[in-house]
Formats: structure tokens, C-alpha cells, sequence
């Protein structure tokens, strides 16, 4: 148990070796703990409202989304590598080389979507949109998949094609990721579902069904046999990939 804390937690992310645990909370709270031993073993600034938190894939980085920006901190040392404050993010993560991150952001009554190079910080393309970007992921160096209201589009951002979209959703997707091999897409929605796609094709392999209120996020289980969702009707749901029997 990892207790202590005040705020309303609001993200949480383990790294690739599953040593760590840093989440973080709806004021200005980045944490990481020690899984093994529950031990906090430092606590991060800046970041404010936190929305997302992912690793580096080699585990040396934090990677928050948060209401005044996104920041890049050092796990070892604490220290801010870097920070992108112009706007705020509402999800981010890395391509599959490690190299790039895709950072989905937003304003009262726009968004965008940001490719950024994971070292710098610098900002390598942008995309804006007229509506906010709710989440953005990786399905290989090249192509994204990213969330405004209540669909979600794969696209080619290097070639410039026109997005093609997964279409079934009747509300704001707030969540999208791809499982290990990046074949199968988990959208999770306020419409109170979890929606499970094929990525090439675009074609609804099935509708996860059981929350009483909006989904924030869905995610597979490392050996893509499960989908694990949350929702604000309080409660985790974890489903059989293949069947969707809860």
C-alpha cells in the first residue's frame, strides 16, 4: 500500500523493468516509490494537474502531461531535462524507436497535436486542430493514433494522408493505446464503454460493456490476453481480450 497522500490521484505509470511506481495527483504532485519495498523515494515539481505519466522505454525518464505543460524529468537524480509550457498537454508518448514523443494538447476550445524529439524537447512538427486532442500513442515511427471528440483517426503524419478513422463511439474518447504489437487499438470513452479495434483495417472487434459512467482509460496487459479500464463510476474493470467476458 502506498499511502500518505492528500490529493486525488490522477495517473499512474510503472516502468519496463516494474521497479518503480510514480503517479501523480490533481495538484502538483509527481511521486515515485519503490514497489518492492512502499518506500517514496522522491518527489518531482512543476507539474500541475496532471493528466498522463508514462516512461522513457529504457526507464531513465519521466514523462508527464499536465495542465501547465509537459515535462521530461530524470528518474535517477530528480532533475527537469526539460519542459514544454506553451500550452497544456492532455496525453503523450513515445514512438516505438524511442526517439520521438507525440504530445496531444488543448485549449478552451482547440487543440493540436505536437511530434517532439524525446532528447531536446524540441518541437519537430505540429498540427493543430479545432477541437481539443484528448490522447495520441504511437503505431510505429511514422503513423499515430489520436482522440477528438468522440472518434479516433490513424494517420500518417510524415506522408501527410488523410486520416482514417474508427468510428462508433457517442461521446468523447478520453483514452488510446495499442497493444504490444500495435495490431489492436483500446478506446475508452465517456459513453461508458471500452471499445477494442483492429488498427489496419478500422474495423470494431468488440464493445466492452459494464461501466455505469464515462471510462478515462484502457490498457492491455503486457501479454495482450486482458484490458484493464477505469472509470468515475469508482470501480477497474479487467476483460478477456479475446472473448470480453469481464
Amino acid at each position: 500500500q502506498f499511502s500518505g497522500h492528500e490529493e486525488g490521484i490522477n495517473a499512474v505509470a510503472v516502468d519496463p523493468e516494474m521497479t518503480y511506481l510514480a503517479y501523480g495527483d490533481i495538484g502538483s504532485g509527481l511521486y515515485l516509490w519503490d514497489i518492492e519495498t512502499g518506500e517514496l523515494l522522491r518527489e518531482f515539481s512543476g507539474a500541475q494537474f496532471i493528466h498522463r505519466i508514462t516512461f522513457s522505454p529504457d526507464g531513465q525518464s519521466i514523462l508527464t502531461s499536465a495542465l501547465n505543460g509537459l515535462y521530461l524529468h530524470n528518474v535517477e537524480t530528480g532533475d527537469l531535462e526539460w519542459r514544454r509550457g506553451e500550452i497544456g498537454f492532455t496525453d503523450a508518448n513515445y514512438s516505438p524507436d524511442g526517439s520521438k514523443i507525440v504530445g496531444t494538447v488543448f485549449t478552451q476550445s482547440a487543440g493540436g497535436i505536437w511530434i517532439i524529439d524525446a532528447a531536446t524537447g524540441n518541437v519537430l512538427n505540429r498540427y493543430d486542430n479545432s477541437s481539443p486532442v484528448l490522447s495520441g500513442v504511437f503505431v510505429d515511427n511514422n503513423r499515430i493514433i489520436f482522440s477528438a471528440g468522440s472518434t479516433a483517426c490513424l494517420w500518417d503524419y510524415a506522408a501527410q494522408t488523410e486520416p482514417s478513422c474508427f468510428e462508433g463511439h457517442t461521446a468523447d474518447i478520453w483514452s488510446v493505446r495499442v497493444n504490444r504489437d500495435r495490431t489492436r487499438l483500446a478506446t475508452a470513452s465517456y459513453d461508458g464503454t471500452v471499445r477494442l479495434w483492429d488498427v489496419e483495417s478500422g474495423e470494431q472487434i468488440r464493445s466492452l460493456e459494464g461501466h455505469s459512467a464515462p471510462v478515462l482509460s484502457a490498457v492491455f496487459s503486457e501479454d495482450d490476453r486482458y484490458v484493464l479500464s477505469a472509470g468515475t463510476d469508482n470501480t477497474m474493470r479487467l476483460w478477456d481480450a479475446e472473448t470480453g467476458v469481464e
